[in-house]
């Protein structure tokens, strides 16, 4: 029976990123508790809505704004593990800023905890390394990446404890792409 509740459940957290990523906000608000707590760590210069909210009404004005400061490419789940009433969800999201016309792409960790099949509480930790940005008059193409505050994330990443104690380190990887080393091994 526990076997069946855990696929239920990850089959139901699919649904919830597909229905998010698809803007259908509603749909994913019945999901969640009256009285949720989401803690978002991101970087604020880029998501100043973010951080901690608390309340159905909050969580709803911050979904709210998150669709209307970013267009969604892509909201994919590539990593999932349940286990009763919690779940832990690395997604990769591809953005389109709509001020800006930045595409920006990030891994985030959700950290999911259920009481009575509704979500109480989120906390959710951001990485971004890359923005894309059209240079004037380019072609889609033609784009070229920018380092975008892979230092913030690198700090982040070390105080949570890195890799099993290994330190991240910033830089650039030996083919001179940006990216994170973290022990030997380069991360991109």
């Amino acid at each position: 029976m526990g076997a069946r509740l855990t696929e239920l459940l990850r089959k139901r957290l699919y649904d919830l990123y597909a229905a998010y990523a698809a803007g259908r906000i509603d749909e994913v608000l019945r999901e969640y508790d009256d009285n949720v707590t989401i803690t978002s760590y991101a970087p604020v210069d880029i998501f100043p809505y973010l951080g901690r909210k608390q309340g159905k009404t909050a969580v709803a004005a911050t979904m709210h704004a998150a669709h209307a400061a970013f267009e969604y490419l892509s909201y994919q789940p590539v990593f999932m593990v349940t286990e009763q009433e919690d779940a832990a969800v690395i997604v990769l999201a591809r953005l389109r800023q709509r001020a800006t016309d930045r595409t920006i792409q990030l891994f985030i960790a959700d950290f999911i905890r259920f009481d009575k099949g509704r979500i109480v509480e989120l906390r959710q930790f951001m990485i971004h390394g890359f923005l894309r940005r059209r240079p004037a008059g380019a072609r889609p193409r033609d784009s070229h990446f920018e380092n975008a505050g892979l230092g913030r994330a690198t700090a982040a990443f070390e105080a949570m404890g890195g890799l099993a104690g290994r330190s991240a380190k910033a830089g650039r990887s030996k083919m001179g792409r940006p990216g994170m080393r973290v022990g030997s091994k380069w991360w991109r």
